[in-house]
């Protein structure tokens, strides 16, 4: 966990509390990918981590929470609302924070982000015959 969580510090940009496996986490983190905006993933256990979470989110426990300048937006749902209505960019704008430029889609500090994996390919497979073909 990170001591952000713990003390119940709020950042000065967009923040994500997620954890894994979760898809609603997923979506919210996509979108805010999709629009650019620059946020710092924070993921959270249970216990302590939660509780520390909860008191930070008005006593929601449930992840994503979202948080934009150190202000609770909500979850997954508030978020995909905030932005269809045009609520999410007038709160980006009010809080000065700016779409990344579009060499980048995250900051680099933000954990488990690299370069895009390579595309898929299936392996050869051997065909009768001894010869190789690629499906």
């Amino acid at each position: 966990m990170q001591q952000a969580v713990a003390d119940g510090q709020a950042g000065a940009g967009v923040e994500v509390y997620t954890s894994l496996g979760c898809k609603f986490c997923v979506k919210a983190k996509l979108r805010l990918r999709e629009l650019r905006v620059p946020f710092r993933e924070v993921r959270v256990g249970d216990g302590a981590e939660r509780a520390a979470l909860a008191a930070r989110a008005g006593g929601r426990t449930s992840v994503p929470q979202v948080f934009v300048a150190g202000a609770h937006l909500g979850g997954c749902d508030e978020l995909l609302k905030e932005d269809a209505s045009g609520a999410l960019q007038a709160r980006l704008d009010a809080a000065g924070i700016a779409p990344l430029s579009s060499g980048s889609l995250q900051p680099p500090s933000s954990p488990g982000l690299g370069p895009p994996p390579p595309a898929w390919r299936a392996p050869a497979r051997r065909a009768p015959g001894g010869t190789r073909s690629i499906l």
